[in-house]
């Protein structure tokens, strides 16, 4: 016979109900798994996954956002490149005062009056120059003076524009105009500061700065 089934025969029955039950704890709380483990793994293991998916869909979401806001800044670049190339390095009054004549000249308006504005505008990276005209002529004349302007290669626009009858008050339409009218603007050129720094906003109650330098050119 088996010494361990011998001795195990010589015990008494409380003895080895004892040992029974001793081993059957031990394998229930060491051994035994009913499934909540492993249900708890399954749950954990979800979560990780969720989690990676989150993660993995916001750094997807951030590279579509770094790829977009570069196609963005690289066509802003385009065009602030495409915006300096009208804006040389210097305009002066007298500058815009030889544009108003040479294109007046060929869309054969009369030049009533140019009178460069003693204030140049600077403003961040570039500078204003202004010249207030009068021009008379037709509406064809006006309009083909205007389609003269927007054709040169620079950056001008155009601010308080009015076209108005000429003549006296009291006379009819016909003795006024003759079919002519009165064009009244002011022409602004504009200057690329390619090195000038920003200017700071002054602080409230500061003193005031002193007024810019008259244009070249401009009235004294």
């Amino acid at each position: 016979m088996n010494p361990y089934l011998a001795k195990l025969a010589a015990l008494e029955w409380t003895k080895v109900l004892g040992i029974g039950i001793v081993a059957a704890a031990v394998y229930y709380f060491v051994m035994f798994n009913d499934g909540t483990q492993l249900n708890e793994q399954i749950e954990q293991g979800k979560t990780r996954l969720e989690t990676a998916n989150r993660q993995l869909a916001e750094t997807e979401k951030a590279l579509a956002d770094a790829e977009r806001f570069e196609k963005e800044v690289q066509g802003l670049a385009t065009q602030f490149e495409k915006i300096t190339d009208f804006m040389p390095a210097t305009v002066t009054a007298v500058d815009l005062t030889t544009i108003v004549n040479k294109q007046a000249q060929l869309a054969g308006v009369r030049i009533v009056k140019v009178e460069p504005d003693p204030v140049v505008k600077r403003v961040s990276f570039y500078e204003m120059t202004k010249v207030s005209l009068e021009l008379e002529g037709t509406y064809a004349q006006i309009a083909t003076f205007l389609s003269y302007i927007s054709r040169i290669p620079r950056l001008l626009t155009f601010e308080g524009t009015s076209i108005t009858m000429p003549g006296s008050a009291g006379s009819g339409p016909s003795e006024m105009s003759n079919g002519r009218l009165l064009f009244s603007s002011s022409m602004i050129g504009y200057r690329y500061l390619k090195d000038a720094p920003v200017e700071e906003t002054p602080a409230p109650g500061a003193a005031a700065a002193a007024p810019p330098a008259p244009a070249p050119g401009g009235a004294q």
